[in-house]
């Protein structure tokens, strides 16, 4: 899991727990649509602090409340470095490392994927 995973998946839960569609959330932070789906499909690595600021307002939430989560608390930045260390070296443990992420990958977008698709109905 990256930080766009868990800024992505902070977002979806926050609209869903709000019954926010991700296009009303962009209106009322006075933000384009795509800033906000480039956020969702990880095509924005790095959203900028005045962007995820925005979107915590919305919420009614400070910034500092809105990156206050498991998620991102319990994300460790040492562990997102060995892993690209070893793949860049290309050790047989890099291989594992690297499913092992895929997998969580993909359960991530499948929640997100979910999320997204129930606050359409």
């Amino acid at each position: 899991m990256t930080y766009s995973d868990i800024y992505a998946l902070r977002i979806c839960q926050l609209c869903k727990n709000r019954k926010i569609t991700i296009n009303k959330l962009a209106t009322l932070a006075g933000l384009k649509q795509s800033t906000i789906d480039n956020i969702i499909r990880g095509k924005s690595r790095n959203p900028q602090v005045r962007t995820l600021h925005k979107i915590a307002n919305v919420f009614g939430m400070t910034l500092s409340e809105f990156l206050d989560f498991p998620e991102l608390n319990d994300y460790s930045i040492d562990d997102e470095e060995d892993d690209e260390l070893l793949l860049s070296l290309e050790l047989p443990h890099a291989a594992r490392v690297n499913k092992a992420r895929t997998e969580t990958d993909a359960k991530v977008n499948l929640e997100k994927t979910l999320i997204i698709i129930s606050l359409f109905y």
